[in-house]
């Protein structure tokens, strides 16, 4: 699900970004990165009560869900627990811009 990319083969072209759009059908646009930057890989299920593949045990909660992958060292110390909520905000800060 989170596997890394890999890169294309020779005379491969990169494969294309999936066309995605709002609720009132405009197309929603690619996000603009620094060139060092790397976009994390997330899943995001926009409406959770209409997607089959989501089970819910009791009450269907309305909403939406996104999971994206946290790679840490380590969080046997509380300053490596504080650096993963930092990147954290710093992604959030990304996709709302």
């Amino acid at each position: 699900m989170f596997e890394d990319d890999k890169p294309p083969a020779e005379g491969e072209e990169p494969p294309k970004r999936k066309e995605e759009y709002d609720d009132e059908g405009n197309l929603v646009p690619e996000l603009q990165f620094e060139p060092n930057e790397r976009v994390p890989k997330y899943i995001c299920v926009p409406e959770v009560v209409r997607e089959p593949k989501i089970h819910f045990y009791q009450v269907p909660r309305l909403g939406s869900y996104m999971a994206i992958r946290l790679e840490y060292q380590t969080c046997l110390f509380e300053e490596a627990f504080d650096e993963g909520v930092k990147d954290l905000q710093k992604i959030m800060e990304m996709k709302r811009a």
